[in-house]
Formats: structure tokens, sequence, C-alpha cells
């Protein structure tokens, strides 16, 4: 009986342990998270200032026309995956008038300016496949058992992803 008594306190010592552990990765992978998001959220708000200064030093030059910017220039704050993609759109237009008023880009303002916008898409890019890296690892934890009763325990769930990293990782599994 003494035997039986040592297993099962054994067992209870050892399934505490691990669910401890399940709870601290869980804690980090929420602290890698969200320093990575708060990343994300300053690129994206320095990105988008910028676009919004270099659609101001536009406005002069022919054939741009600002009122097809007043959409993305009256952008309340939206969660950073929505405001992601509206910036996508508007740089993919900025880029458009670029490839045919190529004179503009020479100009110091908005040459100066661009350059600054591709900088920080490049950084950009970085933190968001962080970001996503991240995410996936955690959400793999909350969908599989059975970390998943933790997650349900605790009301965790699933987290988005940024489209073009899910895009550039289908691509790389379809390569392998």
């Amino acid at each position: 009986m003494k035997i039986l008594i040592v297993i099962i306190l054994i067992f209870i010592a050892v399934l505490i342990n691990y669910l401890m552990n399940l709870h601290n990765i869980y804690n980090y992978y929420l602290l890698k998270i969200n320093k990575s998001n708060e990343k994300v959220t300053n690129l994206l708000t320095e990105k988008y200032n910028l676009m919004i200064n270099l659609i101001d030093a536009l406005k002069d030059e022919k054939k741009f026309k600002t009122e097809d910017y007043n959409d993305f220039i009256t952008l309340p704050n939206y969660e950073n995956i929505f405001l992601d993609n509206q910036i996508k759109v508007y740089e993919q237009k900025l880029n458009e008038y670029f490839e045919d008023h190529e004179k503009v880009l020479k100009k110091n303002e908005i040459s100066d300016l661009y350059k600054n916008i591709k900088t920080i898409s490049n950084q950009l890019r970085a933190a968001k496949r962080y970001y996503n890296d991240t995410n996936n690892k955690y959400n793999k934890l909350v969908s599989r058992f059975p970390s998943n009763l933790i997650a349900k325990f605790k009301h965790y769930e699933t987290n988005e992803l940024y489209e073009e990293e899910v895009l550039e990782q289908l691509k790389i599994l379809e390569e392998e």
C-alpha cells in the first residue's frame, strides 16, 4: 500500500511539474508575441507616417492625384494586420506612380522619404517574420494535446498571422 501511495505522489509531482513548465512556456511565447507585436506596431506607424509625408510632398507634382489617397490619409486606428494590408495597397499605388514619373524621385525630399520607406519596409518584413514564427509555435502549442488543455483552461486562442509571411512560408514548403 505504501508503494502505491509513493507512486501516486510521484506521478502527481511529475504532472504538476509538467503543467508548470507548460504554463511557463505559454508565458514565454506570450511575452515574445507582445514584444514582437509592439515592434511591428511601431514600424507600421512609422511607415504610415512616412507615406503620409511622401503623399504630402507629392501633392504639387504633375499627374499626382492626392484625392486617390484620401481614404489612406484618414485611416482611423486599426489593428496591425488591417493597417499592414492598407499600407501595401497604397504603397503599390505610389510605386506605380514612381514607375511612370521617375524624375520625381530625383528630388531630395521625395527621394529621402522613399528611401526611408524602403528601409522601414525591410525592417517591417523581418519583424513580421519573427512575429509569425513565434505565433506559429504558440498556435501549435494552443492546438495540440496535451497543451491545448491548459489553453482551454486559460482561454488562450490562436493568433492571426501576417499574409505576406504566410505566403512566403507556403512557397518554401511547396519547393521542398
